[in-house]
């Protein structure tokens, strides 16, 4: 007859608790692990973030950067349509202009472009200031009187025209870069900047011609 071989207490106490603390460094190996894969993903994606809000900062800056020479480039050409001899024709071919730069920028910041919102947007930022409105109809009138006619409208329309247009190319250009669109852009609401960019287009305007002058 075998006989049974019996462990004392005091030996199976310590088999137990050789078995938890296995088991409690098993638990505690596989908490590191997890915390450590958290920390890396955690890591993995702040840098993911980083890296889309600098490419989305450097493509802002871009999109500033274009928007902003196109409405210098608009501005001179406006310039020139202020030259055109044939009065009305020259307020007509300014509003021509100044759409088509309101639909390049509104591509350049991803907005739907319609033509009729654009023109009736126009019409109500320069209708809304009664004394601009005026002084471009009556710089372009003026040009029906023979001679001298010719030679005011030749002063003052250029100017007018480029700086209505750098003006109307900023507030757009503002907007769009806020999140808005052409729908919801209220004229009421941005008649004073209006007025702003107005004065900073003569300043532009001004400043370029004095530059021409001195480059000739």
């Amino acid at each position: 007859m075998k006989e049974d071989k019996k462990q004392e207490p005091g030996q199976i106490a310590s088999v137990v608790r050789e078995v938890i603390g296995d088991l409690e460094r098993e638990r505690s190996q596989e908490s590191r692990i997890k915390v450590h894969k958290e920390q890396l993903e955690k890591s993995m994606m702040d840098s993911l973030i980083s890296e889309a809000q600098e490419q989305t900062q450097l493509s802002t800056l871009e999109t500033k950067r274009k928007v902003n020479k196109l409405i210098k480039y608009n501005s001179f050409g406006s310039m020139g349509i202020g030259l055109i001899p044939i009065p009305m024709l020259d307020m007509a071919a300014l509003s021509g202009q100044q759409l088509i730069m309101i639909k390049k920028i509104a591509d350049y910041f991803g907005v739907p472009y319609s033509r009729d919102i654009g023109k009736s947007i126009i019409a109500s930022l320069l209708g809304s200031v009664i004394p601009l409105a005026f002084s471009g109809t009556i710089a372009s009138m003026i040009k029906f009187i023979p001679i001298i006619g010719s030679t005011v409208g030749a002063l003052t329309m250029p100017v007018i025209s480029g700086a209505s247009t750098y003006a109307m190319g900023h507030i757009f250009a503002e907007h769009f870069a806020e999140g808005g669109t052409l729908q919801d852009l209220d004229p009421n609401k941005v008649r004073e900047e209006f007025l702003k960019k107005f004065e900073e287009g003569n300043l532009f305007v001004k400043n370029s011609e004095n530059q021409a002058r001195k480059a000739s």
